[in-house]
């Protein structure tokens, strides 16, 4: 056991993956900052009208209807990706950021 401790030291600061993570950087910098370029704005605000995106299956089988409903105003921001949103008639009623959208007024 001995005679094998001192290889294992000598062996120890050799990582195989140490040259790879160092060359990839240069590649990841360009790409990072093309993504920031095309990501979604969600600066959602207080008192905006916002879209809220719903989907379910329809009872015939394999059949997925999607629709946006709206438009909604929106009360509060949330912590954690929630929105909340009220109605025309009042009713106020929580949704996951990930399923709501600005609300451009306007001709189409």
């Amino acid at each position: 056991m001995r005679r094998l401790l001192p290889q294992y030291k000598e062996a120890l600061p050799w990582n195989p993956r140490k040259p790879k993570t160092r060359n990839i950087k240069p590649f990841k910098e360009p790409v990072k900052r093309w993504l920031e370029k095309y990501k979604q704005q969600h600066d959602f605000k207080v008192s905006k009208k916002v879209l809220i995106y719903d989907s379910y299956f329809l009872p015939v089988p394999n059949e997925l209807y999607s629709k946006w409903y709206g438009p909604y105003i929106m009360t509060k921001v949330l912590p954690y990706g929630a929105v909340e949103v009220i109605e025309g008639d009042g009713i106020t009623f929580g949704v996951n950021r990930h399923q709501v959208r600005h609300y451009e007024e306007g001709p189409l």
